[in-house]
């Protein structure tokens, strides 16, 4: 096929993904009620979520011709996105999101950067530690005007194009039903991002994109397209740190299965590590140009490393061991525990050995540190002792194992030599990016599609032949999807690169007014509220007739729903004050410290803007009251 002939579709599907990109947002921002009956269990449900999507993308997936294909890409892709209605509808508090809006702790030091970074310019000391997704979080805060509702929005339907881009490609090899497997693995796995402002979504997606042009370099042995899935799957693991080593698996895979006879070992290599050195490239160019100067990149690795050192301890232990390291600088800190883990390791190797099986143990254990943890949609709780549970877990199993045993029948099967190359690199990685550190498998979003792709694997090795079909040749569809996914991966990673350059150029309605000094009372303190009315959460009197839903909740769902958090003092907090009010998310002007403002709705303005408030602190954590003056 000519260029020009492949161009023209590509360029038509790039198109055609946009508007379904739209498609969704728009079906998201108006959260119609009917969709909240799928939405909810999608997110909080497993006995009849998991056989109901495995029928479901299995019977999408058989649809005929092309499409055929784009009806199951709109399916899956809007199916992906619903969980996010679930958590809206829910009013879903954790340790990372309150009442399905707004972000805390990590999510809520990320928000914080991207509403204080007009004014900065420089990212704060906890974001220069994910450069990828703060540079792209700056960027769609900034686009949006900080509406928090638009960000969640555009975070998962990216993801959804990508893991819907994803299916699509793994039919070249495998039976609709065997994707189908994979697909819902994936789904149960990232279902509880759903909301959240995390840089495990970004590592996913470029993760999915990464794992699209990989696969489909198998077919006719394109490097090309090795090259793509290369720095796509390297700028994911530098977004979110995780299984490092599937990509040192990948280059093994690559030289046997990819490469050409006329082709030595270390041109191949050596080609294969400029995509990598790219993604490193734009990393470290972000870091730099916006990074703090103080800042380190992935610093709390030292701290999971010293676990290691001692055995399997919680990342938490050098604190316990060395407190005067508490108070330190960030990079004097990160240094320090660096120093102490490699010591360690070098005097005591036998503790290094042993946290390394610890965390192997972890992984196969049947908690919700384990592989398949994450099925569970509460893995905190004890779900997975359930029999449907323990049936999925054993399925699962089975299912990798008949993976495995089809490379060890077939080895020159190119797409299962790939499936258990990276799984050994997974497994390998385990030690260097602890499970035990971050529950439901959290670290591994980057590469979560191997623990998919397995079992898929397994099963397409069950199907009879009678049932299959034979692959049909590239044609102008296949051009088309692989624009697409092109397209996709240009357009985060240009958000990504630009999304600074856009925050740090505001307009006049971004800017703060001049701060005043004598604004507030030795009382209170100047809050930065960069405000947006879909930003904010309204909590009602019981007494009041509605149905709860995105951004308003009677105050009694409301404190239920708080006991779910890790921070228990936040109930005691929000019982002072009586309903009903608001929450917004807010920064202390001096300190840059995210903070939860609450106050009453119309001390608001009705329009989107940035503006300085006094608040004065309320209760033990970082919530603070309007007092009521400020400056528009």
């Amino acid at each position: 096929m000519h260029s020009y002939q492949k161009i023209k579709p590509a360029l038509l599907t790039i198109f055609l993904v946009f508007i379904l990109f739209a498609i969704i947002i728009a079906i998201l921002s108006m959260n119609p009620v009917f969709l909240r009956r799928i939405g909810i269990p999608l997110r909080f449900g497993f006995t009849l979520v998991f056989p109901a999507l495995l029928i479901v993308f299995s019977a999408v997936l058989c649809l005929p011709k092309h499409w055929g294909k784009w009806i199951a890409i709109a399916i899956v892709s809007i199916t992906f996105s619903l969980p996010l209605v679930g958590v809206w509808a829910s009013g879903m508090t954790d340790s990372y999101i309150l009442s399905g809006m707004l972000p805390l702790v990590d999510a809520g030091a990320y928000y914080a950067n991207a509403m204080q970074f007009p004014q900065t310019g420089v990212f704060s000391d906890f974001a220069s530690r994910r450069t990828l997704f703060n540079g792209l979080l700056v960027g769609l805060a900034s686009l949006s005007d900080y509406n928090l509702v638009q960000i969640q929005s555009v975070l998962i339907v990216m993801a959804a194009l990508a893991y819907a881009l994803m299916a699509i490609k793994l039919l070249d090899f495998l039976h609709p039903i065997s994707v189908a497997i994979a697909l819902v693995v994936i789904f149960l796995y990232y279902r509880r991002f759903s909301g959240a402002i995390s840089s495990e979504i970004l590592g996913f997606t470029l993760g999915m994109l990464g794992f699209f042009f990989l696969w489909s370099s198998i077919r006719g042995k394109k490097l090309s397209g090795c090259l793509v899935g290369l720095f796509l799957t390297g700028l994911a693991l530098l977004a979110r740190a995780g299984a490092f080593i599937v990509l040192p698996m990948i280059f093994l895979w690559g030289i046997i299965y990819l490469r050409s006879k006329e082709t030595s070992i270390f041109i191949f290599v050596l080609v294969s590590i400029v995509p990598l050195l790219a993604a490193y490239l734009i990393n470290k160019w972000i870091f730099i140009a916006f990074g703090l100067a103080e800042g380190v990149a992935f610093s709390n690795y030292s701290y999971s490393l010293y676990g290691l050192a001692k055995g399997g301890a919680y990342w938490t232990q050098i604190f316990e061991d060395h407190p005067e390291l508490v108070d330190l600088p960030n990079k004097e800190q990160t240094k320090i525990a660096y120093e102490l883990a490699i010591k360690l390791i070098i005097v005591e190797p036998t503790q290094f050995l042993a946290g390394i099986f610890h965390e192997w143990k972890m992984f196969f254990s049947e908690t919700y540190y384990g592989i398949w943890s994450f099925i569970s949609p509460q893995p905190l709780q004890a779900a997975y002792k359930s029999l449907p549970m323990l049936l999925a877990h054993i399925g699962l199993y089975g299912l990798s194992l008949a993976g495995i045993f089809r490379y060890i029948r077939k080895p020159k099967c190119a797409y299962c030599a790939f499936s258990v190359f990276t799984f050994v690199g997974f497994l390998l990685s385990v030690p260097l990016a602890p499970p035990s550190h971050a529950f439901g498998l959290r670290v591994f979003a980057a590469s979560i599609w191997v623990l998919g792709l397995l079992p898929a694997i397994g099963l397409d090795n069950l199907i009879p032949d009678k049932w299959r079909k034979t692959a049909p040749a590239e044609s102008g569809f296949h051009y088309q999807v692989r624009g697409a996914a092109l397209g996709l991966a240009s357009v985060i990673v240009i958000l990504i690169c630009i999304g600074p350059l856009i925050a740090s150029r505001p307009d006049d309605s971004r800017l703060p007014p001049v701060f005043d000094a004598n604004l507030c009372s030795e009382e209170e303190v100047s809050i930065l509220l960069p405000y947006h009315p879909q930003s904010i959460v309204t909590i009602e009197r019981e007494d009041t007739f509605f149905l709860d839903g995105r951004s308003r909740y009677h105050q009694g769902r409301f404190m239920r729903n708080l006991h779910d958090m890790a921070a228990i003092e936040y109930v005691d907090d929000f019982g002072l004050f009586a309903s009903p009010f608001v929450i917004l998310p807010a920064i202390q002007y001096e300190s840059g410290e995210q903070i939860l403002l609450v106050g009453q709705r119309n001390e608001l303005p009705d329009e989107s803007g940035v503006f300085i408030v006094c608040g004065e602190k309320r209760g033990s954590m970082n919530i603070y009251e309007i007092a009521g003056r400020g400056q528009p």
